[in-house]
């Protein structure tokens, strides 16, 4: 399928990978927007940013593309290529 459809199935909850990728077993999957208090805000800097500037109520993350790749960790914020936007060969991987 075109880079477009495969978005909007991985917002649909699906991963998605390109049939072309080398990497067994990677794929892109969507991470939805979602509302925390600061409390709950583990990453120090980012907390003590938000108590700076008395922002003490909740904060939303905005949803985001993230990628498994082949090593079995997890790459926050993915960003397609030139090249993966213009193919046509992504898949839904299950």
């Amino acid at each position: 399928m075109k880079f477009g459809q495969a978005l909007e199935v991985c917002k649909m909850g699906l991963r998605i990978a390109r049939k072309g990728w080398n990497g067994k077993e990677q794929f892109v999957y969507w991470s939805p927007p979602f509302n925390i208090t600061i409390d709950k805000i583990t990453n120090p800097a980012l907390k003590e940013w938000f108590e700076k500037h008395g922002i003490y109520n909740e904060v939303e993350f905005w949803g985001h593309f993230d990628f498994k790749p082949s090593n079995n960790k997890i790459q926050c914020g993915w960003l397609a290529s030139q090249a993966d936007m213009q193919a046509e060969d992504w898949e839904i991987v299950e």
